[in-house]
């Protein structure tokens, strides 16, 4: 957070510096993107890391709530096939392969 805020800074104190210096607006933007990433990338190390091992852990976490998710649905899928399984062999003649709902 605060190396993208550093970065957008950057960007606009220089966009402002080349407006006042009469460069052409969308132009004066251009070169103020360049220049923020270029300073930004070599002057601010530090923050740059800390926001890298930042979005690292977070994207660690994720996964391991998607890995939390992804067995609880499995688990949940079990159940319902067990349900699903149990329904068929009480039904006589449901086991077959023609049985309704069931693909061919």
């Amino acid at each position: 957070m605060l190396y993208s805020a550093i970065r957008l800074v950057l960007l606009v104190v220089i966009w402002v510096v080349l407006l006042a210096f009469h460069v052409s607006g969308l132009l004066a933007f251009a070169i103020a993107v360049v220049l923020a990433l270029l300073i930004s990338y070599l002057a601010f190390r530090g923050p740059r890391d800390r926001a890298a091992r930042y979005v690292q852990e977070r994207a660690q976490r994720r996964g391991a709530g998607e890995r939390r998710i992804s067995a609880s649905i499995d688990e949940d899928d079990a159940a319902e096939d067990a349900i699903v399984d149990a329904q068929r062999h009480d039904v006589p003649g449901a086991d077959t392969d023609d049985a309704p709902g069931r693909p061919a």
